[in-house]
C-alpha cells in the first residue's frame, strides 16, 4: 500500500512534463486561460495564460524557491499554476474594466476537484495547495484591510506563510504592468509583511 504522503509517488502523477505546451494539450483548463482576458492596466501580458505560464517562470527563478525542499517546490509550482484557474468563469467587463471578482473562492473549489479528479493528489498536499490558490492574494492587499493582523493568523493556521509570500512575489513578477514601480513597492511590502 502507497503511503499518501510518499513524495515520489505524487511526483509520479504530479503536474509532469511541466512544459506549458504539454499542459495546454492534456488540461482543458488549460487551454481555457488564453481565452480569459485580463485587465490591460494590471495585465499587459495579456490572458490568463500567459500571465500563468510567466508566474511559473518567475517562480522557478527564485532563489528562495530553489532552495525548497522538493515536495514544498511540487506544492507551490501547483499552486502556481492553479492560481487564476477560475478567471475563466468570473471574468466580467464592468465600467470599461476586466475584473474577476472571486475567482480565488470559487478557484479553491476547482482546484480541489482537479487535484482529485485529474491529477490524483495526496490529501494533506492537496489542502496545501487549495489554500495557497484561495489566499495568493492575501498579501497584494493585506495592509490595505481592516484587521490585517487577523487576516494573516488565520492564514498562518492554513498555510505556510513562506510559500504564500513565494507564490505572491512570483504573481507580481509574472506580469507586464505600466504601474510596475507600484508592484515592486507592493514586492517589497509583501517580503516585510510575509517572511
Amino acid at each position: 500500500m502507497e503511503n499518501s504522503h510518499d513524495l515520489a509517488t505524487y511526483r509520479r502523477r504530479s503536474f509532469a512534463p511541466k512544459r506549458w505546451s504539454a499542459l495546454r494539450q492534456r488540461f482543458s483548463w488549460v487551454e481555457e486561460m488564453h481565452h480569459t482576458p485580463q485587465d490591460p492596466e494590471h495585465h499587459g501580458e495579456g490572458d490568463v495564460g500567459v500571465h500563468t505560464e510567466m508566474v511559473l517562470n518567475a517562480l522557478i527563478t527564485l532563489p528562495e524557491f530553489q532552495q525548497l525542499p522538493a515536495q514544498q517546490q511540487e506544492v507551490l509550482w501547483a499552486a502556481a499554476l492553479l492560481h487564476d484557474v477560475e478567471k475563466r468563469s468570473t471574468t466580467v467587463q464592468e465600467n470599461g474594466r476586466i475584473q474577476s471578482p472571486g475567482h480565488a473562492r470559487r478557484g479553491e473549489l476547482t482546484a480541489r476537484q482537479i487535484l482529485w479528479r485529474d491529477i490524483p493528489t495526496p490529501f494533506v498536499l492537496r489542502e496545501q495547495i487549495v489554500a495557497l490558490v484561495r489566499l495568493h492574494g492575501l498579501p497584494l492587499w493585506l495592509l490595505e484591510r481592516p484587521e490585517p493582523e487577523r487576516l494573516l493568523l488565520t492564514a498562518a493556521m492554513r498555510i505556510d506563510t513562506r510559500l504564500l509570500a513565494l507564490l505572491a512575489r512570483a504573481d507580481l513578477l509574472g506580469r507586464q504592468s505600466p504601474d510596475q514601480h507600484i508592484n515592486a513597492g507592493t514586492h517589497r511590502s509583501v517580503r516585510a509583511v510575509l517572511p
